[in-house]
């Protein structure tokens, strides 16, 4: 893109000389009631814009809360540019204010807000900006620096047909990137409930049932189980008390020491290991895992369950369990460890978690939770049947997880692409009509 026109003639000119930057400032002396709906980096997402508020009064905002914006303004974030923050500011109130993390750019007389909106957005602008940015770990960009990269301004009815085409456009993409997303969310509802299902009701949908006498556990097969898990359990521990392993008992290499982080739903997280001398494991005392061990989270957030299980794998040969994970052997003559893992983490255990979690921030478990939950058990045999089938489920989901993620990358890549073809002119949307209906493949 030459600095001087595009390929359709249009001129190419630096920011600054098409719109201001950072026009109004909140001063210190504004009331400290007048209430505040403020914008932080964290709520400006790449390519949908500003996802959230936060609304206070201006005495309990904080300091970088200063920047005022109106309709039409351009919010560019100059801190961690590689973040790709920029977005147009619509629907917004005198209330809005921006963290001075942001550029504010408000366009002139001769630029359309959503023209802009959209150059800024473009895939060449952005390099610019995440190229001309100075620093390491928090690249960021000086205002002055933003507003002489240059864009394309095409005569401005131009510039509407633009934003009408691009509007059109982003929001079938959009559309066909929320029914993707909705389609991973019931993959997920659906794999949840065909593990329950294999775990309380067996393969074998003819044999005889019987009531469990567990309100969340139902019908199972007659000829199964149903019990606690304790008698089952040959030997169990947990981790260390918290001030038993500190940073500076962390070694290079040696005994690894299992973390929260670690315990995945039916998979062991190895990227981020952690490891502690043979002395010191030796001097700790009964804290040890081994290849096969069930391995059980004992505290939730939000992004992973309560009382999630994994085993821990043959590549691991030796390991600690840490504060909060738990270790359980069962007697192999009655339990399949895989089994067990599954019934850990089918809904069931889940419910028998939460029943016996205590904690109003963040839920915690116990030792014994494990010990004390209930689960149906079939007999060995079926438990290895149920484990495979479960396997394989698991794989064939991963499998279409994994094709859904990548036909949302590419949308995001076409709309992306999409944007900056028709801004910078190699899109002919003169010629563009809208339709009036709109259809979602």
């Amino acid at each position: 893109m030459s600095h001087h026109q595009t390929r359709q003639g249009w001129p190419v000119v630096p920011i600054k000389y098409v719109a201001s930057c950072n026009d109004d400032v909140l001063s210190e002396a504004t009331n400290p009631d007048r209430p505040v709906k403020y914008v932080d980096i964290g709520n400006v997402q790449h390519g949908v814009g500003i996802t959230g508020y936060e609304n206070l009064p201006f005495s309990s905002a904080p300091s970088r809360a200063r920047r005022l914006v109106r309709d039409g303004d351009v919010i560019v974030s100059t801190v961690r540019t590689y973040l790709r923050a920029i977005a147009l500011v619509e629907n917004s109130d005198d209330k809005t204010v921006v963290s001075t993390g942001f550029a504010v750019l408000r366009p002139g007389r001769d630029l359309s807000s959503r023209f802009f909106g959209y150059a800024m957005q473009s895939e060449n602008l952005i390099d610019e900006i995440v190229s001309r940015s100075v620093g390491v770990s928090y690249p960021g960009i000086a205002p002055t620096e933003l507003t002489q990269i240059p864009i394309p301004v095409p005569p401005l009815d131009t510039q509407l047909k633009v934003a009408d085409f691009l509007d059109h456009e982003t929001i079938e993409a959009d559309a066909l990137m929320a029914k993707y997303e909705r389609l991973l969310e019931l993959l997920e509802e659906k794999r949840v409930a065909l593990i329950t299902q294999a775990v309380t009701k067996g393969l074998d949908p003819n044999v005889p049932m019987k009531d469990s006498g567990i309100e969340w556990i139902g019908q199972t097969p007659a000829h199964w189980s149903v019990g606690r898990l304790a008698p089952s359990i040959v030997s169990k521990t947990d981790g260390p008390f918290g001030s038993g392993l500190k940073n500076e008992h962390y070694a290079e290499s040696g005994v690894r020491v299992i973390r929260l982080q670690n315990i995945g739903d039916g998979e062991f997280k190895g990227d981020d290991a952690a490891f502690v001398s043979e002395e010191y494991f030796k001097s700790l005392g009964g804290h040890d895992a081994k290849p096969g061990d069930v391995l059980v989270a004992g505290l939730g957030d939000e992004n992973n369950a309560l009382g999630r299980a994994c085993l821990l794998p043959a590549d691991v040969p030796i390991a600690m369990v840490k504060a909060d994970c738990f270790r359980y052997r069962f007697n192999p003559e009655r339990v399949s460890h895989e089994y067990i893992v599954k019934s850990i983490n089918s809904a069931v255990g889940r419910n028998a978690a939460l029943l016996a979690s205590r904690g109003a921030t963040r839920q915690r478990i116990n030792l014994s939770a494990v010990g004390n939950m209930i689960v149906p058990l079939p007999p060995l045999p079926e438990q290895m049947e149920v484990s495979t089938f479960v396997d394989r489920l698991v794989i064939e989901i991963h499998r279409a997880r994994k094709a859904i993620r990548a036909a949302i990358a590419l949308v995001k890549e076409r709309r992306a692409a999409l944007i900056t073809a028709a801004v910078t002119g190699q899109i002919d949307v003169t010629t563009y009509k809208p339709s009036t209906t709109m259809e979602v493949a």
